[in-house]
């Protein structure tokens, strides 16, 4: 990358030296930032210029190489549904859509003219629940429709029946045979799942049979039904009265009888599965206890449950090393509004190209519908939040030409699952954006507000400018403890610069822009790399990386620059309470020095309209290099500002690594002074989390002065930072962990 200087309008923190945020405010030429009179021995106070009141950086549309952001709209105008609970398809019917209601209420839907042509009215007793309804292939010429009920209580059962339906669509109760019954007990997870999958065999996922904190072991037997999902083969139903086991099942020549049945276990509460019509292969999504899952299930797989939970151990670490499962493609947690997955569909379409392969699924609590989507290997290549509903997500489907359909068990409506901003083009290069009115120095447009933080980031030295853009007249609510969350709409630009001949700004260079975006349902993480004569930068599909010589005093060394792809940023920024993770009141509670002035950031952002509510008091955040603060308040900055986003409760750690690196916590509270590493590790061999007086021996030390396996923060950097040496200093400095 060749050298050239930004003729940019440098922030010079001036009253803590902190480096790391030098040049924040990104701006050049005329700032716009007004002179109040008052001044004092380091120049006047100045004022943040009024918010724009026009928009001028836009990222609207849908990104290319992500999956498209959906809408849901209302299909079947003057459709009356209530509580439905399946949407599916039969094989040669084309012209019909089948809906299933939870009294036992199923409903034939013609396609073209949208009208209901039958209705059959199941009789279920007292407590009993329509659960699922699949049709197999040969339903067109044997009329069999199988349905899957739930009785609560005297006793609780779960039923599979195969009912058939006469060559008008009505209900030949004459004709209904009972095919399986599992019992529960009370109130326990019984699952929901039941499909026909590509081969014609009959899949039923059933609950572990556990109720609230229940942990049963059944799960891991393949012997239990609970926790298994079944395959059986309905042909000798008529002949014999009794299913069959396939020839292919993982377990069919296992004597143990109910074994032979199992397809895959180790699942907790699988509601729903599908199979990909294409692929043929089986997804699920299991209602875990803190963690949601969804993934592919393969024959004889295990999918860990009670052992693992998603993807977290819950018992030993030993246990969960030797246990041969079938991890999750996705998980998520019980956070945000989020509680209980709702299993999906592969998209095999043809409207929405764009969606082809995505396995689209969501949750009931929040209303998010999230896409996953897989490359060629297996891997996963997408996993996000794409759109969401104000409603009750219970169900998807899919119609005869795959189109897919979510159920809104709120409204009863069936919702078409369409692309949102399809007449808006995503800009592929940083110029078309808007956010710079002038790139060769990264002049701001007039609707970026520049903001600093007090402990940022170790990102190898490179200078940020970080800038807020809100909607016209869209506010950001300041939440308990001072948090902040952010408008829909909202972009958080940071533009990382480095310097390639240190302490010459002339020689300043862009390297990369981010953006983080807050659409309805979540966080939308994007990375622009600057062209190497720094006149425009480009959207990367994915991670990067650049080597730069950069000119220091004892010599020239290479940096090695990690450009981040979109999982890698939601690593970190999905698992904090806030996803934007430098913006709070007490990282933005900080002096700011300007080339014209200075001001107290707070007090102008709050004055120009940015805040609902003025700032509560808290107490800021110190800079690692501020030489005012104490050595320890330095120490605990720098621990949070670069580790305590995940190393808290609720963060991207283990649930039971209880370590909490949050500022402003006592020490004994943090669970790291005298404390022995709770795992084994290959990378550091500290005696304790920190070992009061000896750096050396203290685990948390050792591996934020490494980088490769094992170093801290394990993402985004690949050059130590001398600036941790305040860590390394402060646990030198303690006397005992008192």
């Amino acid at each position: 990358m060749s050298a050239r200087r930004l003729a940019l309008l440098l922030i010079v923190v001036v009253g803590c030296g902190d480096d790391s945020v030098d040049g924040s405010g990104g701006t050049t030429g005329d700032s716009g930032l007004e002179t109040s009179g008052s001044t004092d021995a380091d120049g006047p106070s100045v004022d943040l210029p009024p918010r724009a009141s026009e928009r001028s950086c836009r990222f609207e549309g849908n990104p290319p190489g992500l999956l498209p952001q959906l809408r849901f709209e209302p299909a079947f105008e003057g459709l009356q549904l209530e509580a439905p609970v399946a949407v599916t398809s039969a094989p040669g019917r084309p012209d019909t859509l089948w809906v299933a209601e939870r009294d036992g209420r199923i409903l034939s839907i013609d396609r073209v003219t949208e009208e209901v042509r039958s209705v059959v009215e199941l009789e279920l007793e007292a407590q009993t629940t329509l659960e699922a309804i699949a049709f197999p292939p040969d339903f067109v010429d044997s009329g069999h429709v199988f349905v899957r009920t739930h009785r609560a209580a005297n006793p609780p059962v779960t039923r599979i029946s195969r009912l058939a339906l006469d060559e008008l669509d009505a209900w030949v109760p004459d004709e209904t045979m009972m095919v399986l019954g599992v019992p529960f007990a009370p109130g326990a997870r019984a699952g929901g799942a039941m499909l026909f999958d590509a081969a014609g065999m009959l899949i039923v996922a059933l609950g572990d049979g556990g109720a609230g904190d229940d942990l049963p072991m059944g799960a891991q037997d393949p012997s239990s039904r609970h926790g298994s999902i079944l395959r059986i083969d309905p042909a000798p139903l008529d002949a014999t009265g009794a299913y069959g086991i396939p020839a292919d099942n993982p377990r069919a020549d296992d004597p143990a009888g109910a074994t032979a049945e199992a397809w895959a276990w180790g699942v907790r509460d699988p509601k729903q599965c599908s199979v990909d019509r294409l692929a043929g292969d089986l997804w699920c999504a299991d209602v875990g206890e803190l963690e949601q899952e969804v993934g592919r299930v393969p024959a004889g797989g295990n999918l860990g449950w009670p052992i693992l939970d998603g993807r977290r151990c819950r018992t030993t670490a030993a246990q969960c090393d030797g246990l041969a499962t079938v991890i999750p493609y996705a998980t998520y947690g019980q956070d945000a509004g989020d509680c209980e997955v709702v299993g999906g569909v592969v998209y095999r379409g043809s409207s929405f190209p764009e969606l082809q392969g995505a396995y689209l699924y969501a949750d009931r609590c929040s209303g998010r519908v999230r896409g996953l989507r897989l490359r060629a290997d297996g891997t996963v290549e997408h996993d996000e939040v794409l759109g969401g509903i104000d409603g009750t997500p219970v169900a998807f489907g899919e119609d005869p030409d795959g189109e897919l359909f979510l159920v809104d068990g709120d409204s009863g409506a069936l919702l078409r699952v369409a692309l949102t901003d399809v007449d808006k083009e995503f800009p592929v290069r940083l110029s078309a954006s808007g956010c710079f009115d002038e790139l060769a120095s990264l002049a701001p447009a007039p609707d970026l507000v520049p903001f600093e933080v007090n402990a940022p980031l170790w990102s190898d030295g490179t200078l940020k400018y970080r800038h807020f853009v809100l909607p016209p007249g869209e506010i950001i609510a300041v939440l308990d403890e001072g948090l902040l969350a952010f408008p829909v709409g909202t972009y958080l630009l940071k533009t990382f610069v480095l310097e390639q001949v240190v302490g010459d700004p002339e020689s300043r260079i862009p390297l990369e822009t981010r953006v983080m975006i807050q659409r309805e349902h979540g966080w939308e993480f994007h990375s622009y790399r600057w062209d190497d004569d720094g006149s425009d930068a480009t959207l990367l599909a994915r991670g990067d990386e650049a080597f730069v010589t950069i000119q220091e005093t004892a010599g020239s060394r290479e940096l090695h620059y990690v450009f981040p792809d979109r999982f890698a940023c939601r690593t970190c920024h999905g698992s904090a309470p806030s996803h934007a993770l430098g913006p709070r009141i007490d990282q933005l509670d900080r002096r700011v020095d300007t080339s014209e002035g200075h001001y107290d950031q707070l007090e102008q952002l709050d004055a120009i309209g940015m805040f609902d509510r003025a700032p509560p008091a808290v107490k800021a955040i110190a800079s690692p290099s501020d030489a005012a603060a104490s050595l320890e308040q330095r120490a605990r900055a720098y621990l949070h500002g670069n580790c305590g986003h995940c190393h808290r409760p609720g963060g991207w750690v283990p649930p039971d690594l209880h370590m909490d690196l949050r500022w402003g916590l006592p020490l004994e509270e943090t669970r790291t002074c005298g404390v022995p590493p709770q795992y084994f590790n290959p990378w550091a061999d500290g005696s304790a989390r920190i070992a009061a007086g000896d750096p050396d021996d203290s685990l948390i030390w050792q591996r934020i002065d490494q980088r490769g396996p094992g170093q801290m923060p394990p993402l985004g950097t690949t050059h130590a930072d001398p600036g941790a040496d305040v860590v390394r200093e402060w646990i030198a400095s303690l006397a005992g962990c008192d």
